[in-house]
C-alpha cells in the first residue's frame, strides 16, 4: 500500500511480484531474472507504468495501452522516482504516453525469449522518457537493448524507491 500524497506526475509505478500476482506477471519477472535482465527470484517485478498524477497511471497492457485508475491498496505496487526529474521532463514523458494510448501490446519479445523487439509495459515507459526527448534512458543495457524489463528499469541507476508499499525482501 503506497501513500497517495507522495506521488508526483512522472513517477513510476512498479508492480512487485507477490504470492497473489498473476501468472503472466510472475513469468515476466522470473524470465527477466533467468535471462540476466535484472532482479532476483526474491525481488522481481512483473509490470511497470507511468503515473500521470495521484489518481491515474498510463500503461501498456494486453491488448492495448490505456489509462488506469490507481489503487494505492494494491499489494503489488511500489512508487519509484527518477532522480532529478524536472517537471518539464516529467510532462514531456506524460504527454508522449497520453499520445500513445491505444497502441497494441506486441508479444514478439516474449515468444522469441527476448531476441526480437516487442512492445510491452517496460518499452512503453522507456519510450515515454526516451522518445519524448528527455534524454533519460531507463534501461541498464542502454537504448539498443531489444527488450526492456521492469527489473532493468529498477536497476538502470536513475531511479529510487519512494514507497515500497510495505514489501519485505522476499515474496
Amino acid at each position: 500500500m503506497i501513500a497517495k500524497n507522495k506521488i508526483k506526475p512522472g513517477d513510476i509505478l512498479l508492480f512487485r511480484i507477490v504470492k497473489t500476482s498473476s501468472l503472466l506477471g510472475k513469468l515476466i519477472g522470473w524470465f527477466s531474472v533467468l535471462t540476466g535482465n535484472g532482479g532476483t527470484y526474491e525481488k522481481t517485478y512483473g509490470h511497470v507504468a507511468l503515473l500521470e498524477n495521484n489518481e491515474y497511471y498510463l500503461e501498456q497492457t494486453f491488448p492495448k495501452s490505456k489509462k488506469t485508475k490507481l489503487d494505492c491498496n494494491n499489494p503489488e505496487v511500489e512508487l519509484w522516482r527518477i532522480t532529478n526529474l524536472s517537471k518539464e521532463n516529467a510532462q514531456k514523458a506524460i504527454s508522449w504516453a497520453q499520445g500513445n494510448l491505444g497502441k497494441w501490446y506486441n508479444i514478439k519479445h516474449i515468444l522469441s525469449l527476448g531476441f526480437i523487439k516487442g512492445y510491452g509495459c517496460s518499452d512503453f515507459v522507456f519510450n515515454a522518457f526516451y522518445e519524448s526527448g528527455t534524454g533519460i534512458v531507463l534501461n541498464k543495457k542502454g537504448k539498443g537493448d531489444p527488450v526492456c524489463s521492469p527489473n532493468e528499469i529498477v536497476e538502470c541507476g536513475l531511479v529510487r524507491c519512494i514507497d515500497n508499499g510495505g514489501h519485505l525482501n522476499k515474496i
